[in-house]
């Protein structure tokens, strides 16, 4: 595009002006089903509670998943509040053709080592107290409810090579990745001060509809929403899973305009974003993260972990493989896990009440009494769960 062309481009707060524009009309004709049947009713769960409610938009609505796992029929997820929302938005500071999440821009070769990396983070992860609360479930008011962990997003979130592409259903978080620039080298972001570029900003047109959770064309639209560290629910996040060869330029419910960088825009959404600061708070996860990230020996076990995944692979190929790309694997080292210092940050998150804060951004939209959220938000000063606390 040349210059003259850019110039010519709406400003990002012009394409975010008419995208809402559009997306008013269609909340506006929306309505909730008139019966809806459930054959087994939950005393969380609301079936389209986070469509139609009457909520905080920055509250997570406790949602109930399908569950395959018989000795977890009751499985929740806290997803973003989408009552005034027909679309999700993803932000770009340039515009790429093919436009490819992380993983999949290696065009040729196999993912064998990006694999063994995220086994090493999912491992970890379980060793978290919090992490082993919602795996173990949790007793409230009579029942047993499980409360789902997504381990693929939090990899995605915290840095690692994913098939997926991030959406957001929060407008200002789009709005900061579509006005900066990041630098993996120093993990930051910066504000794009050039106004002869370009970027892009997406819209996910079908999450009104009844099947917007369902596989379609090859990927899956799924939601991340509010996790036990903070990156996810600050970014409000929800993700597409993709494959090798597709182009999210091309996805039949992706809609997207370009706009022309304006500086003071930029600068004035990276200022409320303290510097990204906003949606990237450091917590004992992303320091573990960056560890893993960085480490050039992985454990036995999550090599291990990703042959039980992919039980086609030739292990000797997979070890080749690791040894091409400079990792080392150690079959005698336990996996890298949270050390001192990170379970020094957890605890001290804790005392400074980390749990209210957590439970407060939670709707349970059946538990109109109360008795449930308060169950939940006194777990700390129940006995069986005090060990999930503590570390």
């Amino acid at each position: 595009m040349t210059k003259e062309e850019v110039k010519r481009l709406p400003t990002l707060q012009e394409v975010v002006d008419q995208i809402l524009t559009e997306e008013a009309q269609i909340v506006k004709l929306d309505s909730p089903p008139i019966a809806i049947i459930e054959p087994s009713p939950s005393a969380i769960h609301k079936p389209f509670a986070e469509y139609f409610n009457d909520y905080d938009d920055k509250k997570f609505i406790a949602v109930r998943l399908s569950s395959r796992d018989p000795q977890r029929p009751e499985k929740f997820a806290f997803k973003p509040n989408l009552k005034n929302r027909a679309f999700l938005f993803r932000g770009q500071s340039g515009f790429y053709d093919p436009s490819t999440p992380s993983l999949l821009r290696k065009k040729k070769g196999r993912f064998v080592v990006e694999n063994i990396f995220y086994e090493e983070f999912v491992l970890a992860l379980k060793d978290h107290p919090l992490i082993r609360l919602f795996w173990d479930g949790i007793e409230l008011y009579g029942h047993r409810y499980f409360f789902e962990v997504t381990y693929y997003g939090l990899a995605q979130h915290y840095g690692f090579k994913t098939r997926v592409m991030d959406l957001t259903s929060d407008l200002d978080v789009a709005k900061f990745f579509a006005v900066t620039d990041y630098n993996e080298k120093t993990d930051t972001y910066s504000p794009v001060i050039d106004e002869s570029r370009y970027g892009v900003f997406y819209y996910w047109d079908n999450v009104r509809l009844p099947l917007a959770f369902q596989p379609i064309f090859g990927g899956n639209l799924s939601s991340i929403g509010l996790q036990v560290f903070p990156r996810s629910g600050r970014q409000k996040g929800l993700l597409f899973s993709m494959y090798r060869e597709q182009n999210f330029n091309d996805i039949p419910f992706v809609r997207y305009k370009l706009f022309r960088h304006d500086a003071a825009i930029s600068k004035q959404i990276y200022k409320m974003a303290r510097r990204g600061k906003l949606y990237f708070p450091e917590d004992e996860l992303s320091s573990l993260a960056q560890r893993i990230r960085c480490s050039k020996i992985l454990s036995g076990k999550a090599f291990s972990k990703n042959l039980e995944s992919n039980p086609k692979d030739d292990k000797n190929a997979n070890y080749n493989d690791c040894k091409a790309s400079g990792i080392d694997i150690d079959f005698f080292k336990e996996h890298i896990t949270f050390n001192d210092i990170e379970k020094d940050m957890f605890r001290k998150k804790i005392k400074k009440g980390f749990w209210m804060e957590f439970c407060n951004q939670i709707v349970f939209p059946n538990d109109k009494e109360g008795v449930i959220m308060n169950e939940f938000i006194n777990l700390p000063n129940n006995p069986a769960y005090k060990k999930y606390f503590q570390w």
